[in-house]
């Protein structure tokens, strides 16, 4: 067993030399999700929720960003929310001003619904604006078969039906024989 652990690291390191790169720099790897939701405009206040359909049910091992990696959900050591960022898509020129507050929330099945990002200041004028996150250990989550990100959000309809979209930045940490493994079959090939 030592010594097949031993090749394989030694194979590792050749790999690593042939190929200018090292297994750590293979260890964090960026996955993004995106979803749109149209708010109808009326003069409905304290709206509860807005749905994104794309991310009901999300699971990070699909993305073609983590697929690119060579690594599966066992390889998943670490995920951290780096940023969420909600716009306008349309009409041109509405704003996001009728925003009071929205937080976002992630569930998985068996697992607690946590607060993974907030923001309560949407400027007049600003199209595009970016939340605070928090700072969570969102593995347990990323590595269930699928997890959701649902929102919270006290505001008061827009003039006109808007299109929003939230766009999610992920850091994917793998462990690293995880990433080891992955750059053994990309020089293999």
């Amino acid at each position: 067993m030592r010594i097949t652990q031993r090749h394989s690291g030694v194979f590792c390191a050749a790999g690593v030399i042939a190929a200018g790169i090292s297994c750590s720099d293979l260890l964090t790897f960026p996955v993004s999700a995106s979803g749109k939701a149209t708010i109808e405009g009326s003069s409905i206040l304290n709206l509860v929720s807005i749905g994104f359909p794309d991310l009901t049910t999300f699971d990070i091992t699909e993305t073609e960003q983590f697929s690119n990696q060579g690594v599966n959900r066992d390889d998943i050591e670490s995920v951290t929310l780096d940023a969420l960022l909600l716009r306008v898509d349309s009409p041109e020129g509405q704003d996001l001003a009728f925003f009071d507050s929205v937080s976002f929330f992630m569930e998985a099945e068996g697992l607690d619904k946590i607060l993974i990002a907030y923001q309560d200041d949407f400027p007049v004028d600003a199209r595009e604006v970016s939340f605070i996150v928090e700072p969570h250990e969102l593995r347990d989550y990323a590595a269930a078969e699928s997890m959701t990100v649902t929102s919270e959000v006290s505001a008061h309809a827009p003039g006109k039906d808007t299109t929003i979209e939230v766009v999610v930045d992920f850091a994917v940490t793998a462990t690293p024989s995880g990433a080891c493994s992955a750059l053994q079959e990309g020089v293999s090939q």
